[in-house]
């Protein structure tokens, strides 16, 4: 998603800071300005980025919901796609009831499970580049390793 020292907006217009950090669902405004009236410096970026990671591993129970084990970099690519379609789809997505992703893997279909993430290549509703490019390099990191960002 890059990474912006200032509020920008991001590809759905979306007032968001450091690496992909949402700040609300409408464009940068004046308050935000305001509320980060200094560029972040490196280690507030990493911050919350770490933070951001760190709450959409737990609030997906990851641990507790794939029943089967993971390498590193499947967990990896789940994480990243929890981290990409944010608080409320995240556990929709991945360990949620209905959540095929969970679902191939509790049943030890871990490549069925790898060629869902390329599903998740839309924003509100439509083929978007960045977001299919990115369900692309995720499905990367849960075959092969592969940790290449935009």
């Amino acid at each position: 998603e890059g990474f912006e020292r200032t509020p920008y907006n991001d590809h759905l217009g979306y007032a968001t800071i450091g690496i992909g950090h949402l700040l609300h669902k409408s464009p940068v405004n004046a308050t935000d300005r305001a509320n980060y009236p200094n560029p972040l410096t490196d280690q507030e970026v990493t911050d919350l980025f770490n933070d951001d990671v760190l709450h959409r591993a737990n609030s997906i129970d990851i641990n507790d919901k794939i029943k089967v084990p993971l390498h590193q970099r499947e967990f990896d690519a789940l994480i990243d796609l929890a981290f990409q379609v944010g608080n409320q789809g995240s556990r929709a997505a991945i360990t949620g009831p209905n959540a095929s992703i969970m679902k191939f893997l509790n049943r030890g279909k871990y490549t069925n499970a790898g060629d869902f993430l390329l599903r998740f290549n839309r924003a509100n509703g439509v083929v978007d580049p960045k977001v299919a490019a990115r369900a692309q390099r995720n499905r990367d990191t849960y075959f092969n390793g592969a940790y290449v960002g935009p």
